[in-house]
């Protein structure tokens, strides 16, 4: 299990009864019943840091077009070959409006979850817009594909929730695709959607265009589902300490690497790959791998930022990172504190100019008391 979520499943596990019945790629779960926990501070709050050059922003391209049909829904062929369709061009990031946060929690200031939407560019003095949703219960997954249409795990669902954008305080999805209890979302260079299932055996599901509410997933499956990235075709699946890399057809391991830098204790968190193709890595450091030099038996970071430090006497874990509309990196994370059973948790958003450097540090940070965030995506 990914270490952000086994953070947060162990916070559930304190505060929640939760029955699962587990069974590979084809099985269902019970989901989590959150309890409450006492309302904090309705807004958060900002502290600005030195100001430094934006990354330059891309440049548009063609209109997509549609990749291959998959396999049928809820097919138990979780190692059939996938080949994926022709490339496309993603949702340009210098057309994003808004930033879209997840809201996962336990009860508290958001108490169904949903969204926080943000103006761009994100300024320390941004507030966020909760969006409501028809849909109860809070969300972790988010993404956004070439169209524009944004697509949403709710964590006590099994069912993504697709949405047109730019949403609004009375936006309810289009419709919704089958899947097991899917967490992090993620789209590949076709467009296909991929599903990384925390609870489904180490599936991950892929779902090509044209999406509807028919449609149905392709399997594979690559063990044990970790913290996933995706560089065109190419998944990188973080499994501390190694990077297992999967290539189309998807029915093996390309290679299996040694990340050397990523720390045995905190492992990997989170990762996301760069414009440039290197792989970004959240472990106790922020970690930079060019992609080339994952190979073989072992990988070195190039680079090795220092991470910001938790509250005293809490436990932390680093969530998502996802970019902004200006082509910033943008990292949630989670700090909780136990008191006599009961966790007191407070979320972070973290914002690093780009290329990193070892001399790394965020330039602006965003804290959501009593709140905690899921993935972050840039979109209409």
């Amino acid at each position: 299990m990914t270490a952000h979520r086994s953070f947060l499943k162990l916070i559930a596990t304190v505060t929640a009864v939760a029955a699962l019945a587990i069974a590979g790629c084809s099985s269902s779960g019970t989901p989590v019943a959150p309890v409450p926990e006492p309302s904090p501070t309705l807004h958060p709050t900002a502290t600005p840091h030195p100001s430094s050059t934006p990354s330059p922003t891309a440049t548009p391209s063609p209109t997509p077009t549609s990749a291959v049909a998959a396999c049928a829904a809820n097919s138990s062929a979780c190692d059939a070959p996938y080949m994926p369709g022709p490339d496309v061009s993603p949702y340009p990031l210098q057309s994003s409006k808004h930033l879209y946060v997840a809201v996962y929690t336990f009860g508290d200031t958001y108490a169904n979850g949903g969204f926080l939407v943000f103006n761009e560019p994100l300024t320390a003095s941004s507030t966020p817009l909760l969006v409501s949703n028809a849909r109860t219960g809070p969300y972790f997954g988010l993404a956004v594909d070439a169209e524009g249409q944004l697509f949403a795990t709710p964590s006590q669902s099994q069912n993504i929730d697709v949405y047109s954008a730019p949403l609004t305080a009375s936006s309810a999805p289009l419709f919704t695709l089958p899947a097991l209890i899917e967490t992090v979302l993620t789209f590949d260079a076709s467009n296909d959607l991929v599903a990384e299932g925390e609870f489904a055996g180490g599936c991950f599901r892929i779902f090509p265009p044209p999406f509807t509410s028919t449609s149905g997933p392709a399997h594979f499956y690559a063990g044990t589902a970790r913290a996933l990235a995706i560089s065109g075709h190419r998944f990188f699946v973080g499994q501390t300490p190694y990077e297992i890399v999967v290539d189309p057809p998807y029915t093996s391991t390309t290679s299996n690497v040694v990340l050397l830098g990523v720390d045995p204790d905190e492992g990997i968190w989170a990762q996301v790959v760069d414009s440039a193709g290197n792989l970004i890595v959240a472990s106790k450091s922020l970690l930079v791998y060019p992609q080339s030099s994952i190979v073989g038996y072992s990988a070195s970071p190039t680079v090795t930022a220092t991470l910001p430090a938790p509250p005293t006497g809490s436990i932390q874990g680093l969530v998502s990172m996802g970019y902004d509309a200006q082509g910033h990196l943008i990292m949630t994370s989670v700090s909780c504190i136990a008191t006599n059973g009961t966790f007191s948790c407070q979320s972070s958003l973290f914002v690093y100019d780009m290329p990193l450097t070892n001399s790394s540090v965020p330039i602006m940070t965003m804290h959501f008391p009593g709140e905690q965030l899921g993935q972050i995506v840039a979109g209409p």
